[in-house]
């Protein structure tokens, strides 16, 4: 999939496919992914911003940008993941996992909901996954997708010395409202997958302004992690003009989310600490 030279560069990610909203499969992924809210009534309206951060992105790195009012769950999303719990015997179990969608409102009334997915969602319920959380916001205004992966992951045919690798992809909607991101676009073969494919896919095909921002890093952690290579490795995507306008408005400067994020380092145990 790719963009005219006027309208911005390449959009290179995995499509799931334009009819997202056929039938399902004979085998109904609704048994093993289904959604349930909170209150009967929530959302009442689709947030002007959604953001889904997966693949270990910290939590602290998401909650150091915003500043919500009134954030409260407003639902649930289980899914089902068969693994292997005796190798020799070859038996399986589903285990279930949860994951919330919180929401809150900015200090000039604006609504951002959040989606932090904890464990990795299986590729072939990504779609049905990212179809069910935008069908339970009623269709988000706009969407950033925030996800790591190793640096050993990012293929260039330069020499690369840094620690972290920021690149960006962008929805034609996106290009289009407001512009190119400062940061560099992904740069083929390297691609994305998953759950952040069938996000950025979703908002292709129903054009949703939409950014996702990847940080190949040499060193990560998990989602539980207070992080401060991990804010720094994600400033740009909410410095980023789509985004900006709600946050940056919202909270003190990028400095002083900075400081206040060393400071929750000081008091947090070593073994949950990644400050380098």
């Amino acid at each position: 999939m790719a963009e005219s030279e006027d309208e911005g560069p390449a959009v290179h990610y995995f499509d799931y496919g334009s009819d997202d909203d056929a039938p399902l499969d004979e085998f109904s992924v609704e048994e093993t992914c289904s959604y349930e809210a909170a209150k009967e009534g929530l959302p009442t309206a689709p947030p002007d911003l959604l953001i889904v951060a997966v693949h270990h992105v910290p939590q602290s790195t998401v909650e150091a940008h915003l500043n919500l009012d009134n954030v409260e769950t407003i639902g649930t999303i289980t899914y089902s993941v068969l693994s292997l719990s005796d190798k020799k015997q070859q038996t399986s179990v589903d285990e279930k996992f949860k994951t919330d969608i919180t929401a809150g409102a900015t200090k000039d009334g604006r609504s951002v909901a959040v989606c932090m997915p904890n464990h990795k969602i299986p590729d072939d319920l990504s779609n049905y996954f990212a179809r069910l959380l935008f069908d339970a916001l009623r269709s988000p205004k706009r969407v950033l997708v925030l996800t790591e992966k190793s640096l050993h992951a990012y293929q260039s045919p330069e020499f690369i010395e840094n620690s972290t690798i920021s690149r960006s992809l962008s929805s034609r909607a996106a290009i289009k409202e407001f512009g190119n991101p400062s940061t560099p676009a992904l740069e083929p073969p390297n691609y994305i997958e998953g759950v952040c494919a069938a996000v950025l896919s979703r908002c292709q095909i129903h054009d949703i302004p939409a950014r996702l921002f990847v940080s190949y890093r040499r060193h990560g952690g998990t989602a539980n992690d207070v992080d401060v290579d991990s804010f720094k490795a994600f400033s740009g995507a909410f410095q980023d003009a789509m985004s900006a306008d709600m946050i940056q408005a919202n909270n003190s400067s990028l400095e002083d989310k900075y400081k206040a994020l060393v400071r929750k380092c000081w008091n947090t145990p070593a073994s949950s600490l990644l400050y380098t």
